[in-house]
């Protein structure tokens, strides 16, 4: 019960987030609203996150309203969003979808278990809109590696028995996230260069 009334708590201020960053965008004040993004991403990302762990699922809703508002914040403000820009992060949104639909196939054919939803498919498409192709591959490879390791550390506790579902959308969200704030190389050339 108590998680349902968090849900809904903080569904509505994702809800206001979205809504807000709409509105600064149609009304193309010079308000700085990048902050307001950035709260409204990690907001999304953590309630995706969430949602996952408890219910072993991915919003749908949730999901193709943020791929709506990517897709009305270019149309809305195209003189300040470069063309090629929007192609590239389509493509990365597509890309990525198709990509991780093609793992979940594969992956189901050769063990007959679902390892890889459609929802992580989905929230991958909106980590290439948001990221473009380069942030979306940084995103989903420190996403498999740490659901890896992960996996390997529970296996070896006893935590999680072979075979074991868990939550995957919470290693795509904080992929997501890492890239959206640090870059698109924040782990690979700061951990193994150095």
């Amino acid at each position: 019960m108590y998680m349902k009334i968090l849900f809904s708590i903080v569904y509505t201020l994702i809800t206001i987030c979205i809504y807000m960053q709409l509105s600064f965008t149609a009304s193309n004040t010079f308000i700085n609203s990048s902050i307001q993004l950035n709260v409204t991403i990690a907001g999304i990302l953590f309630y995706i996150s969430i949602y996952d762990i408890f219910n072993q699922r991915i919003p749908k809703f949730l999901v193709e309203i943020c791929i709506l508002n990517i897709i009305l914040t270019c149309i809305l403000r195209p003189l300040n969003i470069n063309q090629e820009l929007i192609i590239k992060h389509v493509i990365a949104s597509i890309t990525s979808f198709g990509v991780m639909q093609l793992i979940s196939i594969i992956s189901h054919k050769t063990t007959n278990k679902t390892l890889l939803g459609s929802g992580d498919a989905k929230l991958a498409s909106l980590g290439g809109a948001i990221l473009g192709l380069n942030g979306i591959w940084t995103a989903i490879a420190f996403a498999f590696i740490a659901a890896g390791i992960f996996s390997v550390v529970g296996q070896l506790t006893g935590l999680l028995k072979r075979w074991q579902p868990f939550p995957f959308a919470p290693f795509i969200c904080i992929g997501i996230q890492s890239v959206w704030i640090l870059g698109n190389d924040f782990w690979l050339v700061d951990g193994f260069v150095r």
